[in-house]
């Protein structure tokens, strides 16, 4: 049965941890097995964490993983070795260094959508508004 491959770093400490809890549920019922839904790892997420923190260790958990899985492709294009942007530049130049920009860009995106803080109203008083 595979594992969950979430890596956790315990606050003053270097070690890894990998999270290890089975990523697919089982049915108590048949024994048929599927991979958790969104919903259950949601509501796993609300069960650990204190009163109101879940859904957002969540939504922060889903895009830190959306984050690496998009660095992971760049890298895995552009970041792996001199011979393959070789071929890439070979093959389609153009294509590679568009696709390469929009890549990059998007990750910059993602983060600075993470660290950004949440707009709120602003509470100065508009001159439209007196």
């Amino acid at each position: 049965m595979p594992n969950c491959q979430i890596e956790y770093v315990s606050s003053g400490s270097a070690e890894v941890t990998t999270c290890g809890k089975p990523a697919v549920a089982e049915c108590a019922d048949c024994g048929a097995r599927r991979y958790r839904s969104a919903d259950e790892v949601k509501a796993e997420f609300v069960q650990c964490f204190p009163a109101g923190a879940g859904e957002l260790a969540c939504e922060l958990s889903w895009s830190i993983t959306h984050l690496h899985l998009k660095w992971k492709h760049y890298r895995s294009l552009f970041g792996t070795s001199q011979e393959r942007i070789d071929l890439l530049d070979r093959a389609a130049p153009a294509l590679f260094r568009w696709l390469e920009t929009i890549m990059r860009n998007d990750v910059v995106l993602a983060i600075t959508r993470i660290t950004d803080v949440p707009a709120q109203e602003s509470t100065r008083m508009h001159p439209w508004n007196a």
